[in-house]
């Protein structure tokens, strides 16, 4: 008897119903493996259970008959393939190009499917012959592996799950199957292998029912029930269920109405998701149980960690069947790296990549061991040797070290087994079952169980792969990279299903995993128009390929449009998988904000049942805007179900009363409940903090960037050069990750300290110049301070590294060159160097803070002054030593310091801001400089620069004190001048009258005082100026775009007479 049921609920109670029938007779029901824990629950819970019954599946139930034990599973049949494929390389015309992970599990499934079909190697062979191109190649090592591995097999006395069954029948001539009632239940489809072993029991056993899925062709795929009917069975068909009867009907009239049933619109996704989880929680709270749903998610792989947090939010246990893959384990993505390291010796960012792995070594551990690394500059081969560090952890780190010079000491070439021994010997040194665990309990608290169940079991399921590795393969010698592909290819294939750890728990999952599932009230989500996307040929033979062979009688299936038609009848039979309600919804826009278009199905849905689809956020606003308190009352209800949803709604719905979007009903209530319980101080909390928005915001601000009410010369430059920037450097304080490599920074603040220390030597702590230096002299001083420089462990390390030692060597002449050049230009000078290093505004300093004008109150710059040169006649001037550029790159070009316009937009204002310490400490100011200290390593011939580089007092006193030789040369190495035809010095863009001079000075505390106010106010946008976007290091934080038409601000010609007049408008009347 063949019995025809429309969805699987209907085929488990017929088959209960069949066996019930049986009465005391002998019965076996074979089934598909997914399906007899459920035939075996229904049989129990409708019977009590039966002692004459035996629910198996074709495997199980010959596992009885012949005990074979050397069988092959799917993993250690696709590590044989593999090995076939690596050894054979140079006999294969396509496979050993392909680097996919997937190829050997492909290349078995196909195997299985010429094997369901009975076709042999030599056949596949034989049809290459009759095609060319890709497809003859395709066919040739196809045929090829297949033969190879039917030679291994037979060699090595094995079976595979494929042959396994090829004695079924055999075998069960040996079993008095005339005595016992077979029942065939819940197969979708037939190989002819299972063909064969289906007639063979038809025709002996006492009787045969087979229980299929089956309906009208536009809906089922009806495989199993086409192929009971072949066997000339009677055939007894249910009436379709009324979904069934409707769905892709377009000649249906309009069906009963149905209470039942009910669809609504959402809005987008995340609301859809969050009201199923609102009506599961409210009916559970009135008695239902957690089982009684099911959640048919039609996206569901899209949606799954969305799904998750929120029935995690409404505390909702739920069983997702998901089935990890070895291959994404943690453990053995660490493996994979370690083999490429062992392979690539010389690259250690693969060495640091394996132990980040919070799998091989705890996070914190590893990113303090990997920055000491980094620090120290060390490289491939000084990795290898002891750490002689300093370091209050160095015992700790020589021990990591010690642990991971396993991939130094490793071979590059081994067998199998040597190279699985090599990783027990990985998960021995590194404790990686402990440090599974630990991730496994981050999991577990985060309420991720079948994740933390997956972490913990995959080592063990590891090291069975290293087993069946060492057991399959052969003795020759292979690369790290090709066991390394052995392996991951064995583990693409492994995959590991978690069991639920709850039987009382709404199980969610896609229309392909729910067809075997049901409940009383199903939820079936996301029905939109890509709910039955067609699946595309990523399988080795194409529907194109497998229809040439058809011509040649050589049959394969299934082929993908039979794919596509299981995935429809999927999708329409767990539609119906309900007793008593169902919920069909889909939303209008998609997780990126993209219109969705409702499924057919919607449609036809609401033609089946006379409903008519609701649109949930337009019911809710009509219903709350009558006012009735009643139906207040019920939807405030879903909102504060949980303490976790409750405070979320709690802050969002305080949030919008404040800003009289909405009532206070549902928040009020809600404090009102919790107020006298331990709730009480987190609502406090979310009001206080909903009430103080702003008053929070402006002192984090404050404090954030001015302690104490001091502020940095460079922090006011950052933020105009752009306040976004200015943000995350001083605000976050987010700096570079020292990785070892020296920075043009490094080599700058060499050349710094060793020009402050010369000037230190030369002319002592009074400025006085002592007995004259020889060239001799200097360089030996100066060697002598490099030398003393780069025993300091911040200099040190990098000359672990060869290619450093180099430019260290060049720096040294650089750093010799420059103090010649300095030293020189005080022979014709007058100036003498006063102060070096002199600070500003600290505790005991003589010089005290500068003030700024700042409305919000009392600010003041302090810092630290790198020289004060001064001449007898007490005029003074700064010296910045500069270790980058002394001029900003901005749309039109270079603009050097001697251009106000940087002053002006605040790009270059510390030392006109510096200058008001020295007009504050009576000192006459002559002039202001950037002393460019950098290692640009010029060519014999090639011009220097002037030793000063910025703005000098227009006279003539002035001009010949800062060097005296000036008229004789008409030229300077100091200053850039040029000469009249009188011979006078052209006064020009370096030069300034004292009174601009001045005014460039008071133009920087108001400019300085303005920023302030802005900083306080937040302001932290993304607004570079001119050209500093383009290296700028935080670039990726942020979300300008120039490209995207985002504009810089420009930086206007500015003279200093401009800032002359900006400062008298200032000091007239104060206005911005």
């Amino acid at each position: 008897m063949i019995y025809v049921e429309k969805n699987f609920y209907n085929l488990t109670n017929k088959t209960v119903d069949v066996i019930r029938e049986k009465g005391n007779e002998p019965t076996i029901v074979f089934s598909e493996d997914r399906n007899t824990l459920a035939l075996e629950r229904a049989l129990c819970e409708k019977t009590g259970g039966s002692f004459f019954c035996d629910v198996t599946t074709l495997n199980r139930f010959y596992l009885k008959l012949n005990d074979k034990k050397d069988v092959c599973g799917k993993v250690a049949s696709s590590l044989i393939l593999k090995q076939i494929i690596l050894n054979n390389k140079e006999k294969l015309k396509c496979f050993a190009y392909s680097s996919a992970l997937s190829l050997a599990k492909s290349l078995f499934e196909l195997i299985s499917q010429l094997k369901s079909a009975k076709v042999t190697p030599e056949k596949i062979l034989e049809c290459s012959g009759k095609f060319d191109g890709l497809f003859a190649n395709k066919l040739h090592d196809v045929a090829f592996c297949y033969s190879e591995y039917e030679k291994f097999l037979s060699e090595k006395n094995l079976y595979d799950g494929n042959n396994y069954l090829d004695g079924f029948i055999e075998s069960l001539k040996t079993f008095p199957l005339e005595d016992y009632c077979v029942i065939i239940s819940g197969y979708d489809s037939v190989t002819k292998q299972t063909a064969q072993i289906f007639k063979e029991i038809s025709l002996r056993a006492k009787s045969v029912d087979f229980i299929v899925l089956g309906g009208r062709e536009e809906v089922y795929v009806n495989e199993m029930a086409s192929f009971a009917k072949s066997l000339k069975q009677d055939l007894v068909c249910s009436p379709e269920l009324p979904l069934t009867e409707y769905l892709f009907n377009e000649n249906k009239k309009v069906g009963l109405y149905s209470d039942k049933i009910s669809i609504k619109e959402y809005g987008n996704e995340v609301e859809e998701i969050n009201s199923v989880c609102e009506k599961i929680r409210l009916k559970v709270n009135n008695g239902a149980k957690y089982s009684d749903f099911l959640y048919v998610a039609g996206n569901f792989s899209s949606a799954k960690l969305m799904i998750k947090k929120a029935f995690d939010d409404y505390n909702i246990p739920y069983y997702f069947e998901d089935k990890f893959v070895l291959s994404e384990h943690p453990l053995l993505k660490a493996v994979s790296v370690f083999l490429d390291a062992v392979y690539y010796k010389g690259d250690l960012r693969r060495y640091k990549r394996f132990l980040r792995f919070s799998s091989i070594l705890d996070k914190t551990v590893s990113d303090e061991y990997l920055s000491f690394v980094d620090k120290n500059a060390y490289t491939e081969k000084t990795i290898t040797f002891p750490f002689t560090e300093k370091d209050e952890k160095i015992e700790e780190y020589e021990k990591i070290r010690q642990k991971s010079s396993i991939i130094y000491s490793c071979a590059k070439n081994g067998t199998v087994k040597y190279f699985c021994d090599e990783i027990r010997e990985i998960f021995s040194v590194f404790s990686t079952q402990d440090n599974c665990e630990k991730i496994a309990e981050i999991f577990s608290r985060e309420g991720e169980e079948e994740l933390a169940e997956f972490c913990n079991s995959g080592q063990e399921k590891i090291e069975e792969l290293l087993n069946e590795l060492e057991i399959f393969s052969t003795d020759e010698k292979i690369s790290a990279i090709e066991f390394k592909s052995l392996l991951l290819s064995g583990a693409e294939s492994s995959e590991i299903t978690v069991l639920p750890q709850t039987s009382e728990c709404v199980y969610v999952g896609s229309y392909a995993e729910c067809k075997f599932r049901f409940a009383k009230n199903l939820f079936a989500t996301a029905l939109t128009s890509t709910v039955l996307s067609p699946v595309n040929d990523t399988c080795i033979f194409t529907d194109s390929d497998l229809r040439r062979l058809d011509e040649l009688s050589v049959e394969i299936d299934p082929k993908i449009e039979i794919v596509n038609r299981r995935q429809k009848e999927a999708l329409c039979v767990s539609l119906t998988e309900f007793t008593e309600n169902a919920e069909y919804s889909y939303s209008v826009t998609d997780l990126n904000g993209g219109m969705n278009i409702p499924s057919e199905i919607i449609a036809n849905i609401e033609k089946c049942y006379d409903v008519k689809t609701v649109k949930v956020g337009l019911f809710n606003e009509l219903l709350l805007s009558q006012g009735d308190e009643n139906i207040k009352k019920d939807y405030y209800i879903t909102k504060f179900l949980t303490e976790k949803t409750g405070l979320k709604n709690f802050a969002i719905q305080a949030e919008r009363f404040r800003y009289f979007k909405g009532d206070s009903f549902g928040f009020s209530s809600f404090y009102e409940a919790l107020k006298g319980g331990e709730k009480k101080e987190k609502l406090d909390k979310i009001l206080r903090e909903v009430n103080s928005e702003v008053v929070i915001y402006e002192k984090t601000a404050g404090d954030l960037f001015f302690k104490d009410g001091f502020v940095s010369a460079t922090t006011l430059e950052q933020y105009f050069s752009c306040p976004y920037k200015n943000y995350v450097s001083n605000g976050l304080k987010l700096k570079e990750v020292q990785d070892g490599t020296v920075k043009s920074n490094d080599l700058g603040s060499v050349l710094h300290e060793v020009l402050q220390n010369f000037i230190k030597i030369a002319f002592g702590g009074n400025g006085e110049k002592g007995e004259e230096l020889t060239d001799n002299q200097i360089e030996t001083i100066v060697n002598q301070l490099i030398d003393a420089l780069l025993l300091d462990e911040n200099y040190s390390k990098y000359l672990k590294k060869v290619q450093y030692k180099l430019t260290f060597s060049l720096l040294r002449q650089e750093a010799v060159k420059y103090c010649k050049r300095v030293y020189a230009s005080f022979k014709n000078s007058e100036f003498r160097p006063l102060y070096t290093e002199k600070s500003f505004g600290f505790e005991k300093d003589k010089f005290k803070a500068i003030d700024l004008p700042v409305k919000s109150g009392k600010y003041k710059v302090k810092g630290i002054i790198d020289r004060i040169d001064v001449d007898k006649e007490n005029n003074a001037r700064i010296i910045d030593y500069k270790s980058g550029k002394t001029s900003v790159k901005t749309d039109g070009g270079e603009t050097n310091f001697e251009d106000e316009s940087l002053l002006y937009k605040g790009k270059k204002m510390q030392l006109y801001l510096y200058m008001n310490v020295l007009k504050d400490n009576n000192y006459s100011v002559s002039g202001v400089y950037y002393a460019p200290v950098n290692d640009n390593y010029l060519k014999a011939g090639d011009k220097l620069s002037p030793v000063l580089q910025g703005k000098t007092v227009y006279d003539e006193k002035i001009i010949k004190n800062t060097d005296a030789s000036i008229y004789e040369k008409l030229d300077s190495d100091v200053l850039n001048v040029k000469f009249s035809n009188d011979k006078a010095v052209k006064k020009n863009k370096d030069f300034l009258d004292r009174q601009t001079l001045l005014d460039c000075g008071e133009y920087a505390k108001i400019l300085s005082g303005k920023a302030v106010d802005e900083i306080k106010k937040g302001v932290i946008i993304a607004s570079p100026s001119g050209a500093d976007c383009e290296y700028c290091q935080y670039k990726g934080l942020c979300n300008f775009d120039k490209e995207k038409c985002d504009t810089t601000r420009r930086i206007r010609r500015v003279s200093g007479e401009n800032i002359s007049v900006i400062v008298e408008k200032e000091n007239e009347n104060g206005k911005d």
